[in-house]
């Protein structure tokens, strides 16, 4: 399948796309975020790559953010779905996973191809594309074009959040971010309270009654916990983590539980430190130098 992107748009926001779907992930974020700054500068629009529908995006959208209801149509008027497209095509594009590593038979046709990276090192090898990185991440010794760059969230358009409950521990183990290890939960039960389990996959025979599980999306989701217990990550590798920034945002503890790995994991070390010494470095606004940036490169 090829998709055209209408040639009045001149910049395309989207992410890669392969063999295993990413599902509802942060890069989406990033997309929705990234649109409503660089929108008020170019025509931009969003292409989202997976068989995810309007309504469950769309949901998705209105628990998260105070979007009025013109900016909410205005951002589905501009987003463009496809199925797993072997050829995109358009002016420009900007992946907010630069995840070209997964897109084996993929193409993508545009007069200048840009992204954000995300772990995946492949973008190092190539030239011909622009890349926003963290020097600190990723060095400077890619043969592709850099520039340093630290990405950010749209934080001010966060909804407002009610009364949170008390005493209660957030535990990520959906298979495509975490895929905990069984013995985990029962080594977890040495911190105080109960346990909420965000899973994909429901979790049988072997939890106490201190867990609850809930299936993604949840909605109203930092409402519901208090303490969020970030577990180690199988590949020792997390590019940008959205969530530590948003439980900083949300006023929620963060209890780093057996992270062994954090002169390996620049990622999370970077994230960690610009969270405790530099937070307004992380948070997108309305002057943020992207926009010059990608208008150097887009003219």
């Amino acid at each position: 399948m090829i998709v055209q992107i209408p040639s009045k748009y001149e910049l395309c926001l989207t992410y890669s796309w392969g063999p295993i779907d990413q599902g509802m992930c942060g890069h989406i974020f990033e997309c929705i975020e990234y649109y409503f700054i660089l929108k008020e500068h170019y025509s931009v629009c969003i292409f989202i790559p997976e068989p995810l529908s309007k309504k469950f995006i769309e949901d998705t959208v209105r628990d998260k953010y105070d979007f009025t209801e013109e900016e909410t149509t205005d951002l589905f008027d501009n987003t463009i779905f496809g199925n797993h497209p072997k050829i995109l095509k358009g002016s420009n594009v900007l992946l907010t996973d630069a995840g070209f590593g997964k897109m084996t038979n993929r193409h993508l046709l545009f007069d200048n191809i840009m992204a954000f990276p995300c772990a995946d090192m492949s973008f190092k090898q190539m030239e011909g594309i622009t890349v926003f990185q963290d020097d600190r991440m990723y060095g400077t010794d890619a043969k592709c074009t850099t520039h340093h760059y630290v990405k950010k969230i749209l934080l001010d358009r966060y909804k407002t959040i009610g009364d949170s409950v008390i005493d209660t521990n957030l535990v990520y183990a959906t298979k495509n971010a975490r895929g905990l290890d069984e013995s985990i939960y029962t080594e977890l039960e040495q911190y105080p309270g109960n346990f909420l389990l965000l899973t994909n996959t429901e979790i049988k025979g072997i939890l106490s009654d201190r867990y609850t599980q809930e299936e993604m999306p949840v909605k109203n989701l930092f409402e519901k916990f208090s303490t969020y217990i970030y577990t180690p990550v199988g590949k020792k590798y997390d590019c940008s983590p959205r969530f530590l920034v948003e439980c900083k945002h949300y006023g929620k503890n963060v209890i780093f539980h057996n992270i062994d790995y954090w002169d390996v994991d620049h990622g999370l070390k970077w994230r960690v430190y610009d969270i405790e010494y530099d937070y307004d470095s992380l948070l997108l606004r309305s002057d943020d130098s992207i926009i010059e940036l990608i208008g150097d490169i887009i003219g």
